[in-house]
């Protein structure tokens, strides 16, 4: 083995196995199902960016434009509703269905933490529906709507799975 091998398996890692891992961090709340996500809109930081020229100026404007244009068409509800709290950072994170809650857990880099960061907690009885919004492209979307009229969408890294959607389906019977 030489040493780009070397170097290569020692960043590749394993990575958890996440039902393992959610189902001890829920503890008594049964996890039913999950899924890697990204906010379908996210919260780019740019602060640190000051323009050099009038062309940099004009880029700067045109991406804040995206940015709100992007984030109304996926993030809906009043200052202070349940969607406006969820995280947007532009990091994966693991969407979980629990008995109880519908939680956002942060694996860490490259998704291999064994103890992961909660980043967000929904009671149940707070999500009205989760859907699939029909939008195909390189990945899925699911809408949260939430009991204060609010919604949130996420973008799916990979396929939800068929338990996944039977216990989305189930949320919005409850």
């Amino acid at each position: 083995m030489g040493l780009f091998d070397k170097v290569k398996s020692s960043l590749a890692g394993l990575r958890p196995d996440y039902d393992a891992v959610l189902r001890e961090q829920l503890g008594e709340e049964q996890h039913l199902a999950h899924v890697a996500v990204l906010p379908s809109a996210t919260e780019t930081d740019r602060s640190g960016d000051r323009p050099k020229d009038l062309t940099e100026l004009a880029q700067g404007a045109a991406h804040r434009l995206t940015d709100k244009v992007v984030k109304d068409r996926h993030i809906g509800g009043a200052e202070g509703s349940i969607a406006q709290s969820l995280p947007r950072s532009e990091d994966p994170v693991m969407l979980a269905l629990a008995q109880g809650s519908v939680t956002v857990w942060k694996f860490g880099i490259g998704a291999k933490s064994s103890s992961p960061d909660l980043l967000a907690r929904v009671p149940r009885d707070e999500v009205v529906s989760i859907a699939d919004t029909g939008k195909r492209g390189a990945r899925g979307h699911v809408r949260f709507t939430f009991t204060d009229e609010s919604f949130f969408d996420y973008q799916t890294l990979t396929a939800p799975s068929p338990e996944f959607w039977a216990a989305a389906e189930a949320f919005g019977a409850a």
